[in-house]
């Protein structure tokens, strides 16, 4: 039920007067401090206490409760709290520092991610940003990312999209045809996995999606970094004609 509504008072060998530093199981207890003597040690109620007013002179809880101690059980008492004290205070300096090795791995983590954004293709890359590729484009049909016909340079290079200054990404699911300002549009098949983490990159495949199937007009390597913030991913220009390009959606 808790901590009953009085204390007692403990009256040292010394004739200090010191409070119960905890009740438990139907008894208070008295923390030692370590200057304490051998002796008698005597537990009662504070005379100022409300419940002594409300017992009889009768009550067996007016009785002075009178513990002896020798020195060497005092020593011995102050030892083993002097010990619980210090089992608490390491339990505590453990929990703090596995909470600092917990930060300290997620900085590392975040620094990692940070070197690869300043150092690696999430700081070099190329940016577009083209509200055309958006998926519910079906305004026009002529834009085109063959070589020698769109932006995307020869060979496998690292672009970065946007859509009206906001990230973009390449879906990761068929398109509908004849959308994203082209007749072939182009998705990223992960082959099923999920996007990856910031500072992972996943390998899949462009597919070109046209009369025969979401994969059946095109399909050449591709590869998508997480820079933290945004994706980027490492493409070549379509290769079978025009009109066929990379389809974004807002990320």
């Amino acid at each position: 039920l808790g901590q009953p509504p009085v204390d007692v008072v403990w009256t040292t060998p010394t004739g200090s007067k010191l409070n119960s530093t905890s009740y438990n199981g139907g008894n208070f207890s008295l923390l030692l401090p370590s200057s304490a003597k051998g002796g008698n040690y005597v537990c009662s109620l504070p005379v100022q206490s409300p419940a002594v007013s409300c017992l009889p002179e009768s009550s067996p809880l007016l009785q002075k409760a009178v513990i002896t101690l020798g020195e060497a059980e005092v020593c011995s008492t102050v030892n083993e709290a002097q010990k619980a004290k210090l089992r608490d205070a390491n339990q505590v300096l453990e929990t703090k520092v596995q909470d600092l090795e917990s930060t300290v791995a997620n900085l590392t983590s975040q620094l990692s991610v940070f070197h690869q954004i300043k150092d690696g293709p999430c700081g070099n890359h190329t940016v577009f940003d083209d509200p055309w590729r958006m998926l519910n484009n079906t305004a026009d049909s002529n834009h085109c990312d063959a070589t020698g016909r769109g932006k995307l340079t020869a060979g496998s290079n690292w672009y970065r999209f946007l859509l009206n200054g906001a990230n973009g990404v390449i879906p990761t699911s068929c398109v509908e045809k004849s959308r994203c300002g082209t007749d072939a549009t182009i998705w990223l098949d992960l082959n099923g996995a999920s996007m990856p983490v910031p500072g992972e990159e996943k390998d899949g495949r462009a597919c070109g999606h046209w009369d025969n199937g979401c994969c059946s007009w095109l399909h050449q390597p591709a590869t998508v970094r997480n820079c933290g913030g945004f994706f980027i991913y490492k493409l070549q220009p379509t290769t079978r004609g025009c009109a066929e390009a990379y389809c974004v959606s807002p990320q």
